[in-house]
């Protein structure tokens, strides 16, 4: 085939399709576990966030201590920095409570 002489026979060397499918899998199970919690149970909001933020820094913290061999500077900084700021701030609104107005005050 005339390609390739220009790609390698696998992209890389270390991971397979299974792994790859059990992280897709472990993303969509995590959506849907957070799209139950947002319909049907209002009160596990702060504790969905709670859990994204440790699923988010200890990502962070496995590629610190194990880091993964690149070429360049990885794009993914700045969105992941983003997603992160997001999670803090709905954490934050999740966790803060209204004012509830006195029910004998409303019926003057």
């Amino acid at each position: 085939m005339a390609l390739n002489p220009i790609l390698p026979q696998r992209a890389d060397h270390s991971y397979r399709g299974p792994a790859l499918a059990l992280v897709g899998l472990y993303n969509f199970i995590i959506c849907f576990i957070g799209a139950v919690v947002l319909v049907r149970y209002r009160s596990l909001v702060p504790f969905m966030f709670v859990l994204l933020l440790v699923q988010q820094l200890s990502r962070y913290l496995i590629l610190q201590i194990l880091p993964i061999a690149r070429t360049g500077a990885a794009p993914g900084g700045t969105i992941n920095f983003v997603i992160l700021t997001i999670m803090i701030v709905g954490l934050a609104v999740s966790l803060w409570r209204r004012a509830v107005p006195d029910p004998a005050s409303t019926l003057s």
